[in-house]
């Protein structure tokens, strides 16, 4: 908590050095474990808070349910990466594990699975490695790095079943 976390505002930062409020890394938040460290410090509830705040923001203000590599701790652009990319595609994997541990965070996973799917044409090998928040493709390769985490993201709601299905055939 000490090295990880900005002091009074419970950003997490990307590095004990630097970061927080203007830099910091939706992928690298752990809401369904800040809910176990939180037995052993309450703090740890603040900095779920204030991820959740984060991920607000572009629940709030893009259609598509991505989020971006960096960005500021109020959700805009910093000046490094600001595109769901290489960092951001881990995203998915950790909302769908604190919605499968604790229930929390559906609502962006649905908006994601819905966004991709139709980006996708419900076809899993036609997700590539880049977009920008807006929904645009940039990327140019399909991997695993992007298809895994949305697969744990299709375990939502049972309405993804079949989505899910051939997130996981792709990946095998």
């Amino acid at each position: 908590m000490a090295l990880e976390v900005e002091k009074n505002t419970f950003v997490l930062k990307p590095g004990i050095h630097w970061g927080g409020s203007n830099y910091t890394n939706p992928a690298y938040f752990d809401t369904a474990f800040y809910r176990i460290w939180a037995k052993f410090d309450k703090d740890w509830l603040k900095v779920k808070d204030k991820s959740f705040a984060i991920y607000d923001y572009f629940y709030d203000h893009y259609r598509t349910g991505l989020y971006p590599d960096w960005c500021r701790a109020d959700g805009t652009r910093s000046d490094i990466g600001y595109d769901f990319y290489y960092d951001a595609c881990q995203v998915p994997l950790k909302l769908g594990l604190d919605y499968l541990w604790n229930g929390a965070g559906g609502k962006y996973l649905i908006k994601l699975n819905d966004w991709i799917i139709k980006k996708t044409d419900g076809e899993a090998s036609a997700i590539v490695d880049g977009y920008r928040l807006d929904g645009t493709t940039f990327g140019k390769y399909h991997n695993a790095s992007y298809a895994g985490p949305l697969c744990v993201a299709a375990m939502v709601d049972k309405k993804y079943q079949g989505w899910l299905n051939l997130l996981y055939d792709d990946l095998v």
